[in-house]
This record gives structure tokens, C-alpha cells and sequence, in this order.
């Protein structure tokens, strides 16, 4: 189900944007154009392997249009970011 659901979201962001950017196999970036953060998302669903280069590619992609963006961070995401704090990811 939680598949499904991603590939939902992925088709609805996909049409809405003007532009859109996988940065890796489970991570993707959407620009719409308009200049909202909040429809602007990066959608992460695991963590990168490198937080800190992940980030910049995200800003560089939304930099060269002006765009301010905001990051989703699915519970897997999130939970692996706190295990590779503590050292154990």
C-alpha cells in the first residue's frame, strides 16, 4: 500500500511540475515554478548516504530557479538520520 501510495505522489508532483530531479534511486526533487516553498518538495523516503552533499545538489537545484523548497522526510528517512547520528545507521 505504501508503494502505491508513493507512486501516487509521484505522478501528481511529476504534473505539476515544470521541472523535477531524482537525486538518487529513492529521493526526488519537484520544482513547480511558483514561488512557494511549500510546493516545491523534496521528497526523501531513505536517507542518502551523504546528508550534507544530498542537501547541496537539493539547493543548487532549486537555486538556479529563484526557488525556495522544503524537505519531507518519510519515517524510514527520519529514523535512519537518528540511527547515523548516533553512529549505527
Amino acid at each position: 500500500m505504501i508503494s502505491r501510495f508513493y507512486e501516487l505522489e509521484r505522478f501528481f508532483f511529476e504534473s505539476i511540475s515544470q521541472k523535477y530531479i531524482d537525486l538518487d534511486e529513492h529521493n526526488t526533487a519537484y520544482a513547480t515554478g511558483v514561488e512557494s516553498f511549500n510546493l516545491n518538495p523534496v521528497m526523501m523516503r531513505h536517507c542518502p548516504e551523504n546528508l550534507g552533499i544530498f542537501l547541496q545538489n537539493c539547493d543548487s537545484f532549486y537555486s538556479a530557479s529563484n526557488l525556495e523548497w522544503i524537505l519531507g522526510v518519510s519515517d524510514i528517512a527520519l529514523q535512519q538520520i537518528k540511527g547515523s547520528l548516533r553512529g549505527s545507521y
